[in-house]
């Protein structure tokens, strides 16, 4: 009687060890799984809880200095206390898409549009996403791509009666920057910028990327004092056709443009 009570006794003591590993083994199962999916987050940047858009509004600030770009009526202080005034600020942009982690989440075929200061309406773009989504940066071109010069004039926005068009071997105008200076020597101290060209070697058109916030509007500002601030007007002041010069001056107008939310 006394060896069954003490084979009941050793097996309820293996029993409870038993349960207790058993409890044990949960419980660390259960803190590894935590561990994982806290580690999976932070892996993907928490795209479990990043917010997510389905149109996108792009508001374009054209500016100099920091002050709203406005046509034949504003003066704009310039280099050595001279001035500068605009009478046109015509850009092409295209191939606009939004970024994910360096890869592409959104790319809408022929999407061109002409910003143009003489048409508020024209610098703002709302875009209409497929699906919902997640985005960290935003990149698009400045210009006009050589596959879509070679197909000729177009309509839309690449209409020719836009003015942004020389001809099919030239192609598109990818931007106009008119204005006057005292410091340009012409007689009326005017400037010229028409910068384009899509043939090797003289591609204008220039690739943009900037990070941002994911947010249903982005706002982006379009600073030409950085462009003017490249540029010598005394000596370069009328750019009419594609040369190096007009590749050199497209990426730096390509500079001009950063984010503002």
């Amino acid at each position: 009687m006394h060896a069954a009570n003490a084979g009941k006794s050793i097996i309820h003591r293996q029993s409870k060890k038993l349960t207790s590993v058993s409890t044990l083994t949960f419980t660390s199962m259960k803190i590894k799984f935590i561990a994982a999916f806290l580690v999976f987050c932070w892996l993907n940047d928490c795209r479990i809880f990043a917010q997510t858009f389905d149109t996108i509004t792009i508001q374009w600030q054209p500016c100099f200095n920091a002050r709203p770009l406005q046509l034949d009526t504003a003066v704009y202080p310039f280099k050595n206390k001279d001035s500068i005034t605009f009478e046109t600020f015509k850009c092409y942009l295209s191939k606009i898409e939004l970024v994910d982690d360096k890869k592409v989440v959104y790319a809408p075929e022929n999407n061109f549009y002409l910003l143009d200061v003489a048409q508020p309406s024209s610098l703002q773009i709302a875009l209409r996403l497929p699906t919902p989504l997640h985005f960290t940066a935003i990149q698009f071109l400045v210009g006009i791509d050589s596959t879509t010069n070679n197909a000729g004039a177009l309509g839309g926005d690449l209409d020719p009666t836009k003015g942004m068009y020389w001809s099919w071997q030239s192609g598109y105008i990818n931007s106009k920057i008119e204005g006057h200076c005292p410091l340009s020597p012409t007689a009326l101290h005017d400037f010229q910028f028409h910068l384009g060209g899509y043939q090797y070697p003289f591609n204008a058109a220039a690739k943009v990327q900037l990070n941002t916030v994911a947010s249903n509007k982005i706002n982006i500002s379009i600073d030409l004092k950085t462009f003017f601030d490249a540029v010598d007007i005394s000596v370069q002041h009328h750019l009419m056709s594609p040369s190096e010069e007009a590749v050199i001056l497209a990426k730096r107008l390509a500079t001009c443009f950063e984010i503002k939310n």
